[in-house]
Order: C-alpha cells, then structure tokens, then sequence
C-alpha cells in the first residue's frame, strides 16, 4: 500500500468501488482549466487526489513530501443534492430523509453509536418520500451544481497552491487581506441606503452599524485565517466565472454558485456540530466556524463587485442582487429551515429514546450502523483515484 493510502485508510471511511474514469471525467477538466490559468505559476510536484468518504470534508496533507489535495466527491455530491432539494422539494420530508442520513454518517464519524442509529433510523423512516428527480433531468440545475463543485474544488486548490508556491501565496494574501481591510460601510449612510434598496426594512441604521462594528472587530481578531479562506474565495470566484463564460452561459451563474456553496457548506457545518454529542452547547450564530462562514459569505460579495469591474460584467451582477434576496430565502425555506426546525428536532429525540432502549446494546458498533448505509468500515484501504 502506497503512503497516501495508508494515510486514508488511518483517517477515513470509503466506499469499496470508486469510478477511476468517472472521476477523471469530473475533475480532469477542471484541472486543466486550472492549469492554464496558471502557467507559470503551477508547480509540478502537487498532486491531486479524488477519494469518495464518508467523512465529506476535502483537505490539504503532506505525503512523502510532496503537498497532496485530498479532494472528496461526496462534498460534491452534497451539492448536487442540496441544489435539487433547493428547486424541486414540495414536501419538507424530502429533506428529512437527506439530512437524518448526513446526520448519521457524521455521527459514526464522531464515535456516537446512538447517533448513528438514529439518524439511520430516520433515514429509513422518510424513505418513501424521496421524488427527487435526477440534476441531468434539468440543464439550469445541472449547470448550477456543476458551477458550485467547481468552485469548492478551485477553493481547495488554491489552499494547496499556497502551500506549493510562495508567489501564488503571496498574491493570494494580498487579495485577502484587501478583502478584509475594516471597511466604512457601518459609518456611512450611503452604503446603509444601499442596504436598504436591497434589503427592504430588515435593519435600523443603528442595528446595521452595530453588526458591521461586530464583524470589523471579529476579521481583526481572525484576520490570519481569514485572509487566505477569503483570498481563496476570491480565486476561486474568478475560475467559476471563466467556467461560467467559457459555457457562453450568463455570469449570473457564477455569482449564484459562489453564493449557494458557501450556504450548502454552511448547512454542513450545522450537521457536523449537532451531530457531535461533544460539540458546544452555544447557539449556532456564535461559534467562532459559523462566524467565519457568514464573513466569508459577506467578504465574497465584495470580491463579486471587484471581479465583475474586472470583465465588464456589472449589469450581470446587478442582475443577480435583484434576485439574491429571494434566493437566500428559498435555501432558508428549504434547506436551512427542514435541517434545523425539523430534522434535528427529529435526530436529537431519536437519539434520546434510543439511550433508555435496549436495542442499542444489541449493534456491536458504529461499523455495523455504517454498514447499514450502504458503507464497507471494514475494508482495508480508501480506494483513491490521482489526477
């Protein structure tokens, strides 16, 4: 066994068959486009690798001395399903039966064989409520996952890229710290009335400068971090949408799919820490990761304002914050809404029922839970594919 594949193996749960062909055809392009962006620039020892897991989380690891993208399609395929759920759920069980699954998997994952059966459970439970049809059934909502993926893995990219090449991390940083600078917009009416015009009655002048204070103060304490999250948020913008143009397809797509990833991440976030019986017991608006979310969200709106002056795309952005008030929520209503009003209310008094059950003592271990979503814990290497 090669030493990445020991290393998956050591930190991860796979799947037993992962398409080597599927995955090239996937990613392949998106390598390419990435490569000829930065010639020049492009260094030859970073490989990428493709691995499908349950622990949908992609990250940056040092093997044998060279600097590794671990990319995992299962974050992708969160996408896709997030996105068909977004334009085509009419039943909020549809999600239910999604999301107690991802509740599941990262409740193995945590170590919690109560979790895990609960999820599982009520996974099995909505089953009959899934009609969700395909993404390919519908070209717009195909393009749309295919933009958001494309994001998320120019994003990841970038990280890997700052670890390879000291020019592409310097001018990375740059980006970001110019995308964190405190900025005047809480002190100035002007940019207040532009609030308003977009955002109709959702905040006082005073409330609204007392955020923007708030949030000033938390990008001063996190800059460090912030700084190369949002500089990569700002390349992998700019890759999205010469994706996006590339397909003769209107920039409106682009800013949508930065925008619905970084909500789809987010609602990730929220399953990783309620599926953890040892997460923090805080409301979710004040943990340090979901802060960083929603200024990564804030900060990326900025970078929309940068990169459309850059290709002449302006009118294509205004045209996207006409609809971004309704589309943020439609995710509230059906994405963010079923997960946290519903399915985790669901989740948590499974979970609490199945403590005082004796049926719990009868599983041998989480292994046995994963097995009974489609997993295979027991086998002996995470099959990957490199690119």
């Amino acid at each position: 066994m090669t030493a990445l594949g020991r290393y998956l193996s050591g930190t991860r749960i796979g799947c037993a068959d992962l398409p080597g062909e599927e995955a090239k055809l996937l990613y392949g392009p998106i390598i390419n486009k990435l490569s000829k962006t930065l010639v020049g620039t492009m260094p030859e020892k970073l490989d990428v690798a493709i691995v499908h897991t349950m622990n949908r989380y992609s990250e940056i690891s040092r093997i044998a001395d060279r600097p590794v993208l671990i990319y995992d399609r299962y974050a992708g395929q969160l996408l896709n399903t997030l996105t068909r759920i977004l334009y085509w759920s009419q039943d909020v069980r549809t999600s239910n039966r999604f999301f107690s699954k991802v509740f599941a998997e990262q409740a193995i994952l945590a170590g919690d064989l109560t979790g895990g059966m609960a999820g599982a459970l009520a996974h099995v439970q909505f089953q009959k409520f899934w009609n969700i049809r395909p993404a390919g059934s519908d070209a717009r909502v195909s393009l749309r996952v295919r933009l958001q993926e494309v994001f998320i893995f120019a994003h990841e990219f970038a990280h890997a890229m700052m670890t390879a090449s000291e020019e592409f991390q310097k001018s990375t940083r740059a980006i970001g710290d110019l995308l964190t600078e405190p900025r005047d917009g809480p002190k100035d009416r002007g940019a207040y009335k532009f609030f308003q015009e977009r955002y109709p009655g959702r905040q006082t002048f005073k409330q609204w400068k007392q955020l923007g204070e708030a949030e000033d103060a938390f990008v001063t304490d996190h800059r460090e971090l912030l700084r190369d999250e949002v500089g990569c948020d700002d390349f992998a913008l700019h890759m999205t949408l010469v994706t996006c143009l590339s397909m003769d397809e209107s920039p409106e797509y682009a800013f949508e799919a930065a925008f619905l990833a970084l909500r789809n991440i987010r609602a990730l976030a929220y399953i990783r820490r309620d599926a953890n019986p040892a997460s923090s017991k805080l409301p979710h608006q004040n943990t340090t990761e979901f802060r960083l979310l929603q200024v990564r969200q804030h900060r990326l709106r900025d970078a929309f304002r940068s990169v459309a002056a850059v290709y002449s795309i302006e009118k294509a952005l205004d045209g996207f914050w006409a609809k971004l008030q309704d589309l943020s929520d439609l995710h509230d209503r059906q994405i963010d809404y079923p997960l946290l009003a519903t399915t985790l209310s669901s989740f948590k008094r499974v979970r609490r029922q199945l403590m005082k059950d004796k049926a719990v003592s009868q599983v041998r271990d989480v292994f046995e839970v994963a097995e009974w979503l489609g997993w295979d814990p027991a086998a002996k290497s995470v099959n990957y594919v490199l690119l």
